[in-house]
């Protein structure tokens, strides 16, 4: 072989090695950048999820914080409601306080619809006078109407206890099942209604209750029934001052 013909190989050997170890390198170098840039995302991608975490676990701490401000700022309200319910609650008065009581133990079912552990401003068909007023602590209102209560008004004691509530303005006792009503009711100055309708064994009814009529006061009766020893004849007859 001619002698610049290996020269010419030779050289062509040596600039192929030199290309092969450049592409080499530059390989090398692409993967090691390749690696460097995997590993800042990872590095980046670590540092994000750690912030998002710690970024939630901040927002979970403002909302706990969140909720229980707002949870004292309900409970602190709620207080402060009660204290002014309670502020402005009708105050019971010891008298007609101890006359209800008695009262509910003349009816089974007073007892069960009357709570002993139920504030007696709540009773159902109890209202007491305004705070502040005339008749404040005092019974105005005495509703046992539809209920079917079955009081015996009969004796001395139930007919004194509805007497001793003499600043009562306005006694429902429609559908009772009164058999009797006692002469006392006459006497309550304040009265200025009093229902006895459908009570079908009530039959006669004192000659005291006239003088409601002499007060503006409204009696409504069933028809049949005796005031005294005069008899209504009118159904839903309602006696009131003319």
């Amino acid at each position: 072989m001619l002698p610049h013909v290996r020269a010419n190989q030779q050289r062509q050997l040596q600039e192929n090695k030199i290309r092969r170890a450049a592409a080499t390198a530059d390989a090398a170098a692409a993967a090691a950048a390749a690696d460097r840039r995997a590993h800042y995302n990872g590095i980046n991608r670590d540092n994000q999820i750690r912030n998002n975490h710690e970024a939630a676990l901040q927002a979970q701490q403002l909302q706990n914080v969140t909720d229980r401000r707002k949870a004292q700022l309900a409970a602190q309200e709620l207080a402060d409601r009660n204290e002014e319910r309670q502020r402005r609650a009708p105050r019971v008065g010891a008298r007609d306080q101890n006359v209800l009581w008695k009262l509910r133990k003349c009816s089974l079912k007073l007892q069960h619809v009357w709570d002993e552990h139920t504030p007696m401003t709540e009773w159902s068909g109890v209202t007491f006078g305004e705070t502040g007023g005339p008749a404040e602590g005092r019974v105005v209102t005495l509703v046992l109407a539809y209920h079917n209560y079955c009081l015996d008004l009969s004796g001395d004691k139930p007919g004194s206890l509805l007497a001793e509530l003499d600043a009562l303005q306005y006694l429902d006792l429609e559908n009772c099942g009164l058999t009797s009503v006692p002469a006392a009711l006459g006497d309550l100055t304040c009265l200025r209604y009093l229902c006895l309708r459908r009570n079908p064994k009530l039959k006669r009814v004192p000659e005291n209750l006239l003088r409601l009529r002499e007060r503006n006061a409204t009696v409504q009766l069933d028809a049949n029934v005796k005031i005294g020893w005069v008899i209504v004849k009118l159904a839903n007859f309602v006696l009131r001052r003319k």
